[in-house]
C-alpha cells in the first residue's frame, strides 16, 4: 500500500510544480529575460547600436527602457515577448508597452489569465519613446488548503515508510558467521559482540539468546520457546525465572542505547531498535 503512496505524493507534487506559471523565479533569470525581450525589440526594427538601458522592478512590474524611440508593429512586440517568456517556462503575465511621457498604455498583451486582451494584429505603432512593462503573475505553491493538507499526510506516511524500511535495514547478515544489529557486529559461532572495536565474549546461552531475538527484531518471542531453544537439550528444569536472570546479563553486555531487550508481560521478549 506505501508504495502506491509514494506514487500519488511524488505525481501530486510533479504536476503541481509543471503545471501553468512556476511557483518561484530566480531574480537573476528575470531580468536576463527581460534585458532579451528588449534586445530583440532594437534589433526587430533595424536598431543595432542603441542600448536597452538598465531593467527596473516597480513592485511586481519589471520596466524595460530604451535609449532611443522606437517604432514597431503589435504583431512583433506580441511574438517576440511570448517566445521569451514561454522559454523562461513563464506563462501567465500582463505586458504593456507605454509612453514615456504620460504612461498612457499603447499596446497590452496578456498571457493565460486574461485571454481577454490581445494586440491588434496588423497595427504599426509610431515612432516615440515607449518603455515596457511586464509584470510576471506567481502562481501559489498550494492551489487550496486542502491540497496541502493532503500532500502534507502524503509526506508523513511516506516518512514513516521509509523510517521502517531504514529501521529493518538495521539488521543484516554480512555473512554466515556475522550479524549487524544497530551499531554491534555479533558473532554467533564466537559466541561474540564488537561494539567500537572492543570484544564482548557471551556465554553460550546468552548467545543463543541474542541469536534467536535477532531473528526476530521487533517481534515478541514466547518464554516458552526461548527456553526450549536454550535449554532443552540440556535436559536441564528451568524456570522463568531463570529466564529472567539470563536476559538481565546480556542487557548488561550490549552497550548500545539504540537496542533494548524489552520485556512482553504474560508473553516474552523482543529485541527492538529504538528510533534514532
Amino acid at each position: 500500500m506505501y508504495k502506491y503512496i509514494i506514487v500519488i505524493f511524488i505525481f501530486l507534487t510533479a504536476t503541481q510544480c509543471t503545471s501553468g506559471t512556476r511557483a518561484k523565479y530566480s531574480e537573476k533569470l528575470i531580468e536576463v529575460g527581460m534585458r532579451e525581450i528588449g534586445n530583440r525589440v532594437l534589433l526587430s526594427v533595424g536598431d543595432s547600436t542603441s542600448r536597452v538601458l538598465p531593467v527596473r522592478k516597480e513592485g511586481n512590474n519589471y520596466i524595460i527602457p530604451f535609449e532611443r524611440e522606437i517604432a514597431i508593429s503589435s504583431d512583433t512586440l506580441y511574438n517576440i515577448i511570448s517566445e521569451v517568456l514561454h522559454d523562461m517556462g513563464i506563462e501567465e503575465y500582463l505586458a504593456e508597452l507605454k509612453s514615456c511621457d504620460d504612461d498612457n498604455v499603447i499596446a497590452a498583451i496578456a498571457g493565460q489569465a486574461d485571454q481577454n486582451l490581445e494586440p491588434c494584429r496588423g497595427r504599426e505603432i509610431p515612432p516615440d519613446c515607449y518603455h515596457i512593462s511586464i509584470s510576471i503573475k506567481q502562481k501559489p505553491w498550494f492551489k487550496n488548503r486542502m491540497y496541502a493538507i493532503v500532500l502534507l499526510v502524503l509526506f508523513f506516511m511516506t516518512a514513516i515508510y521509509i523510517r521502517q524500511i531504514l529501521r529493518k535495514t538495521k539488521v543484516s547478515s554480512i555473512d554466515s558467521n556475522k550479524v549487524k544489529i544497530g551499531n554491534i557486529l555479533f558473532l554467533p559461532d564466537e559466541n561474540t559482540i564488537l561494539i567500537n572495536d572492543e570484544a564482548i565474549i557471551l556465554t553460550q546461552r546468552e548467545g543463543k539468546l541474542l541469536h534467536i531475538l535477532s531473528q526476530n527484531i521487533g517481534n515478541t518471542v514466547k518464554r516458552e520457546d526461548l527456553m526450549d531453544e536454550i535449554w532443552g537439550e540440556s535436559g536441564i528444569l528451568v524456570v522463568s525465572k531463570n529466564l529472567d536472570v539470563l536476559v538481565s546479563k546480556l542487557r548488561k553486555k550490549i552497550k548500545d542505547d539504540n537496542l533494548e531487550i524489552t520485556n512482553v508481560y504474560g508473553t516474552g521478549y523482543k529485541l527492538e531498535l529504538r528510533q534514532i
